[in-house]
């Protein structure tokens, strides 16, 4: 997969999906590696299996939605709830009911228009993005590591206490 930061207009979404894909649908460097030895028909296959995927993270972005969602070969259009916070003026609020709002707004045009809307989620929140019809999900991996890590250290000092 693609991810191609700060995709605020149209002209952007398009140099990202021309960039990430070989011709006839773009212009990717030809330079190949490791991943094309002995594919038949290599850059066709890379280019149905490359996943791209656009982040909307200003306010620029949310004011030209729909000229974005126009262009192909976008995969997906994702929320980066903190740096849409930074341009909305809530820095270090991602979670800001402003913020939030916007992005809810976002995602139903996104779904809207046919395409898949992408958003940063939690054990607590990725149930109402799911509803909300967005379907491309990031979280971080450090609750779970801390829950397994809390767990199993609960367990060593009921045993060892």
């Amino acid at each position: 997969g693609i991810v191609v930061p700060h995709v605020n207009s149209k002209a952007d979404a398009e140099r990202a999906a021309r960039s990430a894909k070989y011709g006839p649908e773009g212009y990717r460097g030809m330079y190949t590696g490791r991943q094309s030895y002995g594919v038949t028909d290599y850059y066709r296959q890379s280019n149905e299996e490359t996943l791209v995927v656009a982040l909307l993270e200003e306010m620029e972005a949310v004011d030209n939605l729909d000229e974005i969602l126009s262009v192909d070969n976008i995969d997906v259009y994702f929320m980066a709830p903190s740096d849409l916070a930074q341009t909305m003026g809530h820095t270090g609020q991602p979670r800001h009911p402003e913020v939030l709002a916007v992005i809810d707004r976002c995602i139903e045009r996104i779904t809207g228009a046919g395409k898949v809307a992408g958003a940063l989620v939690s054990d607590d929140t990725v149930e109402g993005y799911i509803e909300k019809g967005a379907r491309f999900f990031l979280t971080s991996w450090l609750p779970w590591v801390a829950g397994g890590a809390g767990g199993f250290l609960s367990r060593v000092q009921a045993k060892a206490g």
